[in-house]
């Protein structure tokens, strides 16, 4: 092989390294082209049991991840659930008395959670659990009933066993 030859064959290969090594982001869709997040909603935006449900439009076509703060701006996200798949619903529990927000981001990749590339409305739900007094009373109801219905068979059973 001549040296015009060897020449030519490095100079294509320069280029091609150069149009393939470029960095990451280059390799992803850009964001105008990205499906759009799906309008967020909860089924029900008053709970009393400390659970509720998420809701969105339609299936989403992304991977998506639900932020979680407890005040509208999302200053300081205190936690994030990822949203299963191609789940229409996702339900959250164990939430205490007040008003949480939710929002449902696309981020980058999984490891890097710093800035989303797009997120859907917010969505607040606020939580205001039962009276304790109330869950006392129903425990104790509960109870007595359960000590009437232990008592009633074990009478019946009594006099069963003294008939034979």
């Amino acid at each position: 092989m001549s040296n015009r030859a060897r020449f030519n064959l490095t100079i294509i290969l320069v280029l091609l390294i150069t149009l393939y090594a470029r960095p990451p982001s280059a390799h992803e869709e850009p964001a105008a082209t990205l499906p759009a997040i799906p309008p967020l909603s909860a089924i029900n935006y008053n709970s009393r049991e400390g659970y509720f449900v998420l809701y969105l439009e339609h299936t989403p076509q992304l991977s998506l991840i639900v932020d979680y703060a407890t005040d509208p701006s999302f200053t300081t996200i205190s936690n994030q659930y990822p949203w299963f798949a191609d789940f229409q619903q996702l339900t959250l529990s164990g939430f205490t008395d007040g008003e949480h927000y939710f929002r449902v981001a696309q981020y980058p990749a999984i490891g890097e959670r710093q800035r989303p590339i797009q997120v859907s409305n917010t969505v607040k739900v606020t939580v205001q659990h039962y009276d304790t007094s109330l869950a006392l009373s129903l425990l104790l109801f509960g109870a007595a009933i359960f000590v009437c219905l232990v008592g009633t068979i074990l009478y019946f059973h009594t006099r069963y066993r003294t008939n034979d």
